[in-house]
């Protein structure tokens, strides 16, 4: 088997290589339970996020999506997130910032209070696995690849996705808005 279909499961058993390249969260088996993207999932063979991987290399990116305390920085834990919400009791929160203060970035790369940011951890290492290819221009093939793959969660528009306005405005928009209101107590 090759990319993209050699997958593994999740935590990945081997050291994954430090280096630039993509990588593809799946969703190993059943539904998220929203209509609208698994419709999406049945279509794509359950491809949830496509990423680039540059400085940190696969290895470090793959652990900042898996990483309870790093939803602020992984658009896959938020739209995950936004999408499980109810079903994982999540809370919407200001990303955590040294600055004391929420600004915008850290309300539109809001964080999940905890318990929910460890319910989303345990939730990914169970329903979701991992492929991954090494390559030296990361960007060029997350290009040709994402088109193929059709990430349900690529919120980029490198694809036609019927469903990035609806993840984007209403599923994240309602967790924005939960963290906006929390940094407002």
């Amino acid at each position: 088997m090759v990319f993209p279909e050699q997958r593994i499961e999740l935590p990945p058993a081997v050291e994954l290589p430090a280096v630039d390249g993509i990588y593809v969260f799946y969703l190993k088996s059943g539904q998220l339970g929203d209509r609208r993207i698994d419709a999406v999932l049945g279509e794509n063979g359950g491809c949830l996020y496509a990423g680039k991987a540059k400085a940190g290399g696969i290895r470090g990116r793959v652990r900042t999506h898996l990483g309870t305390g790093c939803t602020g920085r992984s658009s896959l834990r938020r739209s995950l997130g936004a999408a499980l919400k109810h079903l994982l009791e999540l809370r919407a929160i200001p990303r955590p910032s040294s600055k004391g203060s929420a600004s915008r970035r850290e309300i539109t790369n809001y964080a999940f209070a905890e318990p929910g940011d460890s319910a989303l951890t345990d939730w990914m290492i169970k329903s979701l696995e991992l492929a991954y290819l090494v390559a030296s221009d990361a960007r060029a093939a997350e290009l040709s690849w994402v088109p193929r793959l059709t990430p349900a969660f690529d919120l980029e528009g490198l694809w036609p996705n019927p469903v990035a306005d609806y993840v984007e405005n209403q599923l994240r928009g309602a967790c924005r808005l939960e963290a906006e209101r929390a940094a407002n107590v």
